[in-house]
């Protein structure tokens, strides 16, 4: 019944704003080697079901890549970005696919891809993705990419997606190499 599903989405607010806000809050930056995170993460999820049939290919620097960064903030921004791709895979009923993630340099920015070849964003979900408790998978809550989105922001960086659908899409992450405090307005 009605009542039932307001105190079900008014508890879900509440659980949202509370992820949201701590996405908000001081990050432990420190330096840290981009290339060796980003193949730990890919290494935890490997095992996981979600992961069945999904090829995963990591293609680093194999020389280290520092970025100055809260280790935990940004495995987190991984692991949601890794997820998405299997969703997106899993989610147009293949049974396999691949994700590939990838580390760049360019200039005073450091980064890293995650792609996926699934089925894509179409233009009205594209427009929102980042958004708050904006979702198109039907068991999601809609602040995975709004989390990743805000953290990268705190750590004065950015978040592009570039999708086809029925193609797949890609995520691109870049961030100082070199620590540059972000003032408020980054937490818009």
């Amino acid at each position: 019944n009605s009542t039932i599903i307001a105190e079900q989405v008014a508890r879900m607010r509440i659980l949202t704003d509370g992820l949201l806000e701590s996405a908000r809050k001081e990050t432990s930056p420190r330096e840290i080697d981009l290339d060796e995170l980003l193949r730990r993460m890919v290494e935890f999820v490997r095992p996981q079901n979600r992961y069945n049939g999904v090829e995963l290919a990591v293609s680093d620097r194999g020389e280290g890549l520092l970025v100055h960064a809260d280790p935990q903030q940004l495995s987190q921004v991984i692991l949601n970005l890794l997820s998405n791709a299997a969703d997106a895979i899993h989610g147009k009923g293949a049974t396999s696919g691949t994700i590939r993630v990838e580390s760049f340099q360019r200039g005073a920015l450091a980064g890293f891809r995650v792609s996926d070849d699934g089925g894509g964003i179409d233009e009205r979900a594209l427009a929102r993705i980042f958004e708050p408790r904006f979702t198109t998978n039907s068991d999601g809550n809609g602040f995975g990419l709004a989390v990743c989105h805000r953290v990268i922001r705190n750590h004065g960086g950015e978040i592009h997606v570039e999708t086809t659908p029925g193609r797949g899409s890609t995520f691109t992450v870049t961030l100082p190499k070199t620590h540059s405090p972000v003032t408020s307005p980054a937490l818009r």
